[in-house]
């Protein structure tokens, strides 16, 4: 239970021992199972147990009170002893020895015996003591008188225990009883005082002047109005050598008390009329001896009354204590009058938790008349509601609404009647400060509450207050309106009187008291919400423990003959214990989360499990705080964990401390900003103490004690590097969508294509082949880190990275690579690196790849301090996908049959050399296809598979061609077994010298006069190489090349050639292209030529298309023709002449006007006589038609005829030519 509970005078101390050969876990399983299940001990489960109501503190006499045991293993300071009966709660009442009877350890009867006795005379002033017996089976005899058998105590939901401590119970309550009864027939109690410290501050002050005290030579104490001598230890205090110098006289240096420094504001040099006045009453002969007697069983009443409220016979309890308070009270006892006060208070909050009805006493309102002859008593006014009834309340909560009314005034009263002298004594500083403590933090739940009294609140404080208000019901909008109107200043009331409890350094209390006084006063800020003023609190408090745990150390080291600072070496082997690090540890993280310190999570200071995220969070809200304070927070917390030693908490200051210094961004390559708060020298400083509490700690046998990382962006980058031309895979859909265009976008703006183009493309890896992974790390402080191995976290095992050490340089961004290779088929995704860095535990850090920082806030609140990575901070993490798919094979060139690294080629002559490849993994592969970067060269291939470790020939033949000297063949080629999507490519350079010889040009293109189908083709053929060029022209009709006689032409000169062409198109197309044109028809043209052993065709690629030829080229829709005539004609006499018709065309053709045009000499007349115009009907597609006219020549001669064919229209005149016109050849006859 609480030290500073406000129920804490109705705690009965029991002090557990282990007795025996008992295991230390059964022990503390034991201790435990006895604090959380065996606290609280019910009067109505102990009547079963009392067979009649045969001694006073029989449970019997009250079936609702309780017994509240406060278990704990260690027994009170001998100092602490002479505050009782004052305060009985401090005394150990019961011992309980533990003993553990299992087949290895027999305790016999006469064991147990000795064993009880020893207790006895060891815990001579303890009222019962008692044995427990634990036994792990049923088969065991009953108690007896010296034990309590316990069967079973550590099963879950045994209730073995809570039996045995009913029994334990009952035969408490009797010995108690005993106890009681001797108290009862004591005169007088001794108040546990000290001599008052304004009387010594004025002997002080005699001394000095050299001036006796009180008639001679020494300042005695002053002794009790009732006679008693004040303790041996206040004597020692009180008795202080004279002043040699300034600084010695009291008053002079030293520090104002507690009550002084929290009424700053109000002193300006005024001095309360009674700061330093001694209460005259008890001086002197006027204190009778029947009012020292009456005043002595008024003591014994409050105890009596004491030990009936432990007993848990409440009831009673008031009724003793509010008579015999109100004795002391007229009787002018102020140190018992509080502590009447104050039991009178822990009763009826006892009443109030049971739900027993109780009537609120008299002495516990307001006195009308208020005594403010104590200091500062003017100055505390609680601001919580009244305590007036409301219709509808019952008894039990109208009870406890006058009680919450009341309390805070009366609370008041009960600190400054603690604060009042009793003659020349007054109450000891630490009794008086932990008094404070308790009912403050009464007061402060009261206050949480909206003043009110509620079951959950009043179990809280009697049963479980260590939550500090965390368990708050939830109240009516009523209560929360009253509070909202008084709670603030009902907080500053309370923060006011708890500011009285803050002890000074002339208060005599020891470091250990000092230190737990401390933390009684931050769990009352705590429990008032106020943060900063706890966290002030806690940082005075390292700063004593610091300063605590130096001197020790400083003592002990001096005691083994070794230098202080060694105390944290290897050979000590001191370092605190676990549980010290636990209290330790949440005490520090109660700081830091005060000051906006984001200190390492303690979870991470120990290995993981197998499997188990690792990954470090960003630091929450570097804004919140400042940085200063933080860094000069985070040395004093260093120094106590230096202190202690406790080599976790000292690591995770350093992390901690080295995470705060960073920027705590992702940083870019710009110019460095100030954003790092510590010096080079202290970052190396942190560094080298980081290592060397590794090293002790490792020695010392602690090898789990590592260092978080602080960066948290420590990883920027992470890519693949391309891989190797050879190596290098090639999507085949790619290739495809390339060859046939399907892949490029008709859209002149596609606002999809950007997002098209972002879309993340997965990293393609080979199973069993190494691919070079580069990993970018950043270092933003001045110290290099050393990096012992770096792994790659995918969320499938498919990789295997080679274990590399690399040193991180200081202050910079630094790319690493490592080699890695799949292990299997499938798909993957990289989403961090584990890392492990030297002396630092391995971690997982996401990869973030821009500059990022997190967004300055000109204000910021304690709630925003959650905000982390992934949240609202806008940093956003990457990940990378990969794909690994079965062994592909690797194809690498051997040889070529070629003479010389260039080939030395005529243009236009044809060379033919062998390619031989070799397959150099162990997967067959299949030559898909075979790419020539030029037409001039091509591939032919006859096996397509080649085997493991085998060769293949591909045959290769180059024709030259000027312009072209740099060649590839390209080989794609893939597994032979199965369908792959990505295949690989094999480049195969060739390199050509190519020299010139025939080249043509001029090209020139002319209706034909041999046929009505066919053109002349004429150009000219120019040799450019230094010899004679013997070639050959060849024209291609019907599929058949026709030769013409061979010519030689010399260097350096030209020849014109003429050639006729028939009309290859049988079908007229309207829309080719002039290129598609001089195509076809240089198909139908080659030209040989030889030279020496050399010989090639010329190409006629060079040629121009002339505009005028395209027509010639492309033909009629409708061809018309001339029959010649077999013989000549006969003047005057007719003869027939045949016009042929055909339609060129894919679609049938309009009715056709055919006309023939007779020609002789000069003539102007008419040549011929007979019809020369016919109508045509309209041909089909593909059609012929012969049309036959007759013609009679006049005169005698040459007659020319030719023939015209047009379309006929309607309503035109027969001699109006017009479009879609075609006209035949000439066809000449002699006339006789």
């Amino acid at each position: 239970m609480d030290r500073f509970s406000p129920v804490a005078a109705a705690h009965i101390r029991v002090l557990v021992l282990p007795i025996g050969q008992i295991e230390r876990k059964a022990y503390v399983t034991v201790l435990r199972r006895l604090q959380t299940e065996a606290s609280v001990i019910r009067h109505s489960a102990l009547s079963a147990l009392v067979d009649g109501d045969d001694f006073a503190l029989s449970p019997k006499r009250f079936e609702q009170g309780c017994l509240l045991f406060n278990y704990t293993s260690s027994a009170p300071d001998e100092h602490v002893l002479q505050y009782s009966p004052y305060e009985l709660s401090r005394e150990t009442l019961l011992v309980l020895g533990i003993a553990s009877a299992s087949p290895s350890n027999a305790i016999d009867e006469k064991h147990l015996s000795a064993t009880a006795e020893h207790l006895r005379e060891k815990h001579s002033r303890a009222v019962h003591r008692q044995v427990l017996l634990l036994h792990d089976s049923d088969d065991v005899g009953n108690s007896s008188r010296s034990n309590i058998v316990v069967r079973r105590p550590l099963e879950e939901g045994s209730t073995s225990l809570q039996d045995a401590m009913n029994g334990v119970a009952v035969r408490f309550l009797r010995e108690l009883t005993t106890y009681a009864q001797a108290m009862q027939a004591s005169p007088s109690i001794p108040t546990p005082g000290q001599a008052s410290r304004t009387l010594q501050r004025m002997s002080w002050l005699r001394d000095a002047d050299g001036r006796p005290g009180s008639g001679s030579g020494y300042c005695t104490p002053l002794g009790s109005p009732t006679g008693e001598d004040v303790p041996s230890r206040s004597t020692s205090r009180s008795r202080a050598s004279p002043a040699t110098s300034f600084d010695q006289i009291a008053g002079a240096n030293t520090a104002p008390s507690a009550l002084a420094r929290s009424d700053s504001s109000s002193k300006k040099h005024n001095r309360t009329a009674s700061q330093d006045r001694i209460a005259l009453n008890g001086f002197g002969s006027g204190m009778s001896q029947e009012k020292i007697k009456k005043r002595g069983k008024a003591r014994v009443g409050i105890v009596s009354g004491t030990i009936h409220m432990l007993a848990g016979l409440w009831s009673e309890a008031l009724t003793l204590l509010v008579d015999h308070t109100t004795q002391v009270r007229s009787l002018h006892d102020p140190l018992w009058h509080a502590k009447g006060l104050e039991n009178i208070i822990v009763c009826l909050m006892l009443h109030a938790w049971q739900a027993v009805d109780f009537q609120l006493p008299a002495i516990c309102y307001p006195a009308v008349e208020r005594n403010t002859s104590v200091p500062g008593a003017h100055r505390f006014s609680l601001g919580l509601p009244s305590g007036s009834s409301r219709s509808g309340d019952t008894a039990d909560s109208a009870s406890k609404r006058r009680l919450a009314g009341v309390l805070p005034d009366l609370v008041k009263q009960v600190i400054m009647l603690y604060r009042s002298n009793e003659g020349s004594t007054e109450l000891d500083t630490l009794l008086l400060h932990e008094a404070t403590v308790r009912l403050t933090k009464l007061l402060a739940v009261m206050s949480t509450n909206g003043g009110q009294f509620d079951q959950p609140i009043l179990a809280q404080i009697v049963g479980d207050f260590q939550s500090n208000g965390s368990k708050q019901s939830s109240r009516s909008s009523s209560s929360n309106t009253a509070t909202s109107n008084s709670g603030t200043g009902s907080k500053v009331a309370v923060v006011e009187l708890l500011s009285t409890a803050l002890p000074n350094n002339d208060d005599g209390i020891n470091t250990s008291d000092h230190l737990v006084i401390l933390s009684g006063i931050a769990s009352v800020y705590s429990t008032l919400g106020m943060q900063r003023k706890k966290a002030i609190t806690m940082k005075e408090l390292v700063i004593r423990l610091t300063a605590a745990l130096n001197h020790a150390r400083k003592l002990g080291a001096a005691e083994m003959g070794i230098h202080p600072a060694a105390s944290l070496s290897a050979e000590t082997g001191i370092v605190a214990s676990p549980q010290e690090s636990r209290s330790m540890l949440n005490m520090v993280t109660e700081i830091a989360r005060v000051y906006g310190i984001d200190l390492v999570d303690p979870a991470y200071l120990r290995q993981s499990t197998e499997g188990e995220s690792t990954i470090l969070p960003a630091l929450s809200n570097p804004d919140f705080g400042s940085s200063p304070m933080k860094i000069a927070t985070l040395k004093e917390l260093l120094a106590l964990c230096e202190a202690a030693p406790d080599p976790h908490g000292i690591l995770r200051i350093l992390a901690s401390f080295l995470r705060l210094a960073s920027p705590s961004a992702a940083v870019d390559l710009t110019t460095r900003t100030d954003s790092i708060e510590l010096a080079p020298e202290e970052q190396s400083r942190l560094a080298n103490m980081m290592s060397r509490t590794i090293g002790v700690a490792r020695h010392l046998g602690l090898q789990d004690t590592q260092v978080e990382y602080w960066d948290p962006y420590m990883l920027r980058g992470l890519t693949f590097a391309p891989a190797s031309m050879q190596r290098t895979l090639i999507d085949r859909q790619k290739i495809v969508r390339a060859a046939t265009g399907t892949g490029s976008n008709p859209l002149l703006y596609d606002p999809n294509s950007s997002r098209q183009a972002t879309a993340r493309q997965s990293t393609v890896l080979v199973q069993h082949e190494t691919a070079t992974c580069l990993v970018t790390l950043q270092n933003t402080l001045d110290v290099a880190i050393e990096i012992e191995w770096i792994q790659l976290v995918t969320d499938r095992a498919m990789l295997e990275v080679e274990s590399k050490s690399v040193q991180l340089g200081a202050a910079c961004l630094q790319q690493v690579a490592l080699q890695v290779v799949p292990t299997s088929v499938g798909k993957a995704v990289v989403t961090a690196c584990k890392i492990k860095v030297l002396g630092c535990r391995e971690q997982d850090f996401s990869l973030v790849q821009g500059p990022w920082a997190s967004a300055k806030s000109l204000l910021t609140t304690a709630s925003q301090t959650a905000v982390g990575v992934g949240g609202s901070t806008g940093l956003t993490t990457s990940t990378v996908s990969l794909e690994g798919i079965a062994s592909m094979p690797v194809i690498e060139l051997k040889s070529t049959s070629l003479q010389e690294d260039t080939l030395r080629i005529l243009e236009g002559e044809s060379q033919r050399f062998e390619i031989t490849v070799r397959n150099t993994s162990v997967v067959d592969a299949a030559i898909s296809e075979a790419v020539c970067t030029s037409t001039c060269l091509r591939i032919v291939h006859t096996d397509e598979t080649i085997g493991a470790g085998s060769t293949m020939i591909l045959r290769a033949e180059l024709v030259g061609e000027m312009d072209v000297s740099n060649l590839r063949v390209n080989v794609f080629y893939s597994r032979a077994s199965g369908i792959d999507t990505y295949a690989r490519l094999l480049s195969v350079p060739i390199h050509a010298t190519v020299s010139a010889t025939l080249q043509a040009q001029d090209l020139e293109i002319i209706p034909s006069a041999t046929g009505d189908e066919a053109f002349d083709v004429s150009f000219t053929l120019a040799n450019n190489h230094r010899s004679d060029t013997t070639y050959i022209c060849a024209t291609l009709h019907d599929s058949t090349w026709t030769d013409e006689p061979s010519s030689i032409l010399s260097s350096s000169q030209s020849h014109r050639i003429h050639l006729t062409l028939p009309q290859w198109n049988a079908t007229y197309v309207p829309d080719s292209s002039p290129a598609d044109l001089l195509a076809q028809m240089l198909a139908h043209i080659r030209i040989s030529w030889t030279l020496g052993s050399h010989r090639g065709t010329t190409s006629l690629v060079s040629l121009t298309l002339p505009s005028s030829a395209i027509p010639h080229l492309r033909g009629d829709p409708v061809a018309v023709s001339l029959t010649p005539f077999p013989h000549p004609l006969t003047q005057g006499t007719f003869a027939p002449l045949i016009v042929k018709l055909r339609n060129r065309t894919a679609s049938p053709s309009a009715a056709l006007y055919l006309q023939l045009h007779p020609h002789m000499g000069g003539a102007d007349p008419p040549a011929v006589v007979g019809s020369l115009t016919r109508l045509v009907p309209a041909l089909k597609a593909g059609d012929e038609k012969e049309v036959e006219f007759s013609v009679c020549p006049f005169l005698v001669g040459e007659l020319e005829v030719k023939a015209s064919m047009r379309p006929a229209r309607p309503g035109r005149a027969v001699k109006e030519s017009g479009d879609g016109e075609s006209w035949s050849r000439v066809v000449r006859v002699v006339v006789r």
